[in-house]
C-alpha cells in the first residue's frame, strides 16, 4: 500500500490511563519500526520498551494503529511516538518466477520510511542555509582551545580567546595581560583593578576590591593569569577567580561584623541580621474551625471558656484533618516539625499522646473516594497539667524522608492527627486547641 502521508511522528501529553489508548496516527510495517519515548516534568527522557511498557496494535494497517501503556502519566509528561524502520532488506527475489507485487510495494514502502525517518533526524539539526558553502573538516589541534561559533559575516567559525574576549566586551587586560607596571607607588596607590564580568552589589560598608595592592610595579597576581590560583591572590583583592571559591551552599559577600576588614561570607541569616529582620520558621497554623472531620472516628468540636477545642475520648483512637499547599520557593529538606498545644478536659493525672500523618494529595492521580496518609509518626505520651486546664505543648519531627514521597513546594496535602489511645492513659477526653507546622 502506498506511503500517503510524510507524517511518521506525534506528541502527546500523558492521559494518566492505562486503559484509553494514544493513537498511532500512520502506517508502519512492524511493531519493532515504532519508537516511544516518555519525558517527564524535568525533561528526562526515557527509551519505552514494548510489553514492557506498552502495547502495540496497527501493523501493516494504512490506517496506523493504536498504543496503551502499562503505567498510568500524568499530563506533567510527555509521550513522543515515532517511526525509525529498521535498516535492512529482507526481501529476496529470485531471478525466475513471479515478482509478487505486495513483496514489491512493501520494499518501495520501507525506502520511503527510512527517507522520512532521515529527514525527520536532518530536520532537527543545526543547518546551514542554502546561500552558505561548504564547512571543511578541521584537525583536532586546530580544534584545540577554541569555541565553536560565528564570524562577523555570520559565517561558522572558530573562536580563539582573544576573538570571545572581543565578542562578550571583557577588557584585554582581564584575560591578555599578565602584568602590569608603574612609575612609582602613588601611581600604583590610586590603581584598582579592571571590571571582570558582572560583579555582586557591594553590601554595607566593605568595599569589593582595595587600591592598596602589591609592590609598586607588579600586578602579575591580580590579573587572571598564567597560574593563578587561590592561594596566592592577596587577601586585600577580590578578583573573579577569588570569588569562585565561595563556601558551598547559599551565600552572598559583605560585612557582618559591625567594625571594618575585609570581605566575609553571609548566610541568609547572617544577611537577616544585617537588615534587622527576622526569620519565620512557621508554615502553617491549623485551628479546630478548620478540622475537616473524616466519615467516622472523628474528634467532636467543643468550646472551653467561649474557646474553640476539639475533643478526643480516650478509649477510641478519634482523629482530626486539616489540608493545605506546601507556598511556593518552601524547601523541605530539612524537615518540619509538628507542634500539639493539647489540654485534658478533666484529668490531672496520666498521659496524653498523639499520632500524625501526611497525606500528599497528587494532581491527576489521588483518588479523592480514600485516603492514602502514609504510616504515623508518634508523639510520645507526655504527662498532663496538675491542673485540669491548663495546656501543654508536645512535638513531633518528620525529615524529608519521612514525608509522603515527592511531597514538595506548590503541593498541597492532608494533616491527620490521632490521639494515641493505645498509649496514654489520661482519663476522659484530650482537647486540641492549636495546631502547628514549622521548618526545621
Amino acid at each position: 500500500m502506498p506511503v500517503a502521508s510524510e507524517t511518521s511522528r506525534i506528541q502527546y501529553v500523558g492521559n494518566g490511563s492505562t486503559t484509553t489508548p494514544y493513537s498511532v496516527p500512520f502506517y508502519f510495517l512492524t511493531n519493532a519500526d515504532i519508537r516511544v519515548v516518555l519525558a517527564d516534568a524535568n525533561g528526562a527522557e526515557t527509551l519505552l520498551v514494548e510489553s514492557t511498557h506498552y502495547t502495540l496494535t496497527g501493523a501493516a494497517s494504512a490506517l496506523g494503529g493504536s498504543l496503551k501503556t502499562t503505567a498510568a502519566y500524568s499530563d506533567t509528561h510527555s509521550l513522543t511516538i515515532y517511526r525509525e524502520p529498521q535498516q535492512t532488506q529482507s526481501a529476496d527475489f529470485q531471478s525466475t518466477g513471479a515478482l509478487p507485487a505486495d513483496t514489491l510495494t512493501r520494499g518501495l514502502d520501507k525506502l520511503t520510511m527510512l527517507v522520512q525517518s532521515l529527514s525527520r533526524k536532518l530536520g532537527r539539526c543545526f543547518r546551514l542555509n542554502d546561500k552558505a558553502g561548504d564547512v571543511a573538516a578541521l584537525s583536532e589541534a586546530t580544534r584545540a582551545n577554541t569555541v565553536f561559533g560565528f564570524d562577523a559575516n555570520g559565517a561558522p567559525a572558530l573562536q580563539d580567546r582573544l576573538a570571545l574576549r572581543l565578542l562578550v566586551s571583557l577588557p584585554g587586560s582581564v584575560h591578555s595581560a599578565p602584568t602590569a607596571y608603574w612609575l612609582n607607588d602613588g601611581e600604583r596607590g590610586v590603581k584598582v583593578p579592571d571590571f571582570v564580568g558582572q560583579l555582586g552589589v557591594q553590601l554595607d560598608s566593605s568595599a569589593i576590591y582595595r587600591a592598596s595592592g602589591p609592590a609598586a610595579g607588579n600586578w602579575s597576581d591580580v590579573t587572571l593569569a598564567g597560574q593563578l590560583t587561590l592561594n596566592n591572590v592577596p587577601d586585600a583583592f577580590i578578583p573573579y577567580a577569588k570569588l569562585q571559591g565561595v563556601s558551598s551552599g547559599q551565600r552572598i559577600l559583605g560585612r557582618k561584623s559591625p567594625a571594618a576588614g575585609p570581605v566575609e561570607e553571609l548566610s541568609v541569616s547572617d544577611l537577616l541580621t544585617v537588615l534587622g529582620r527576622s526569620v519565620s520558621k512557621v508554615l502553617f497554623q491549623f485551628h479546630p474551625f478548620q478540622n475537616e472531620p473524616p466519615a467516622s472516628g472523628f474528634a467532636t468540636f467543643d468550646t472551653r471558656n467561649s474557646r474553640p477545642v476539639l475533643d478526643f475520648d480516650d478509649t477510641s483512637a478519634e482523629a482530626a484533618v486539616f489540608s493545605g499547599r506546601i507556598p511556593e520557593g518552601v524547601s523541605l529538606a530539612n524537615g518540619i516539625t509538628v507542634l500539639v498545644q493539647w489540654a485534658a478536659t478533666s484529668a490531672t493525672t496520666g498521659t496524653v499522646g498523639w499520632d500524625v500523618a501526611f497525606e500528599r494529595v497528587v494532581e491527576g492521580s489521588l483518588d479523592m473516594d480514600g485516603d492514602a496518609f502514609d504510616s504515623p509518626r508518634t508523639i510520645t505520651a507526655s504527662t498532663v497539667p496538675g491542673t485540669a486546664g491548663v495546656s501543654k505543648i508536645t512535638s513531633v519531627s518528620f525529615s524529608q524522608a519521612q514525608l509522603p514521597t515527592s511531597l514538595i513546594a506548590g503541593d498541597a496535602f492532608r494533616l491527620r492527627i490521632r490521639r494515641d489511645v493505645a498509649n496514654d492513659n489520661a482519663t476522659g477526653d484530650a482537647e486540641l486547641h492549636h495546631l502547628e507546622v514549622q521548618l526545621q
